[in-house]
């Protein structure tokens, strides 16, 4: 299938079945089979969006039958790895299903991504890979939200005991967050200083981790001349394209970063960004390394609720750019869970 997209998609009768699945209607199995080779030949096209949409038939017809097979099949292929070991353990999917030698297979061979406690996907075990090996290198990661960003720090943290490592937080709400997951996750023997305040820093302090909003790290910079950090984590990259005062002062305190120490590594991590160039700061020469994330395991549903027209609850799906109109019963629920 060649130069499909979801313009040509819109276009055909596909919507209406989908719909089906969108709303949790009954579909007959004439419908179910069509879908199902429906989303099979869009998860192969090239089109990254169409694959997206081939995935989110899959996940609707999984989660509306009861049926976990196809699902449990496109997350081995895509490397899934944390779905795939969500779906062995859910009794609904094993109840279909014998034990055999694929599956063990692939049982076994999941272990490969078993980080500690957690499971990592394809892409998730080679953003790990490049981190390790750009150690000493500035980085952007481009990244869908609730990516794993959590894990990316302490792993580099744990990596790297010796050296000062800042994670530059775009709100006040990250700094308690952030310091704790750093808590939970680091070493055991790794009894290093963690600041979230420029109070809590002592002239001198080495090996710490210091977790700052830009404008603490500014009056850490005044209060202490001679405070250096070797790598320099910015979280939600993308406000440096930003031309409030609060971009100007995060693009001001990278430019005082590598000022202090030319061989500082900033690691930026956004969800979306085109080209890496366009977070280059004016008065640094440093180069960046891109690694892009295409992978997303999340398929999201948005809900439009009028309380102007007899408080109607609709469905927008992005891939159609269509409104439907949800059942009542949806809309109670919603309420209940904004109450």
């Amino acid at each position: 299938m060649a130069d499909l997209t979801v313009r040509i998609l819109r276009n055909t009768e596909l919507y209406k079945p989908y719909e089906k699945l969108l709303l949790g209607q009954e579909i007959s199995y004439p419908e179910k089979r069509a879908l199902l080779q429906i989303a099979v030949l869009l998860l192969n096209d090239n089109n990254q969006t169409v694959q997206m949409l081939g995935y989110r038939i899959i996940v609707l017809y999984s989660n509306h039958t009861s049926d976990y097979v196809p699902l449990y099949d496109v997350a081995l292929n895509k490397g899934y790895i944390p779905l795939s070991k969500i779906l062995e353990n859910e009794e609904r999917f094993s109840a279909k299903t014998e034990e055999n030698f694929f599956n063990s297979f692939h049982s076994s061979l999941a272990e490969n991504y078993r980080s500690g406690k957690i499971y990592r996907t394809e892409e998730q075990m080679k953003l790990s890979h490049f981190f390790r090996e750009n150690t000493a290198q500035s980085v952007a990661v481009v990244a869908p939200t609730s990516y794993g960003k959590s894990e990316l720090f302490i792993d580099f943290c744990n990596s790297n005991q010796k050296n000062n490592i800042c994670i530059l937080v775009p709100t006040k709400a990250l700094l308690a967050q952030t310091k704790r997951r750093l808590l939970e996750g680091i070493s055991e023997d790794d009894d290093r200083k963690i600041i979230t305040h420029p109070e809590m820093y002592v002239e001198n302090d080495e090996n710490i981790i210091a977790v700052l909003t830009q404008e603490r790290l500014l009056r850490l910079f005044q209060k202490f001349d001679n405070v250096i950090f070797d790598h320099v984590f910015v979280d939600e990259a993308h406000n440096l394209l930003g031309r409030d005062q609060r971009s100007l002062l995060l693009a001001k305190v990278i430019v005082l970063l590598n000022n202090r120490h030319e061989k500082v590594a900033f690691k930026y991590l956004t969800p979306f960004l085109i080209d890496v160039q366009n977070i280059s700061t004016r008065y640094t020469q440093f180069k960046v390394e891109e690694f892009k994330v295409h992978e997303s395991l999340k398929t999201e549903k948005f809900y439009l609720m009028d309380f102007r027209n007899g408080s109607i609850l609709n469905i927008y799906d992005q891939y159609f750019d269509q409104f439907s109109e949800s059942p009542s019963e949806k809309f109670t629920f919603l309420l209940n869970a904004l109450a």
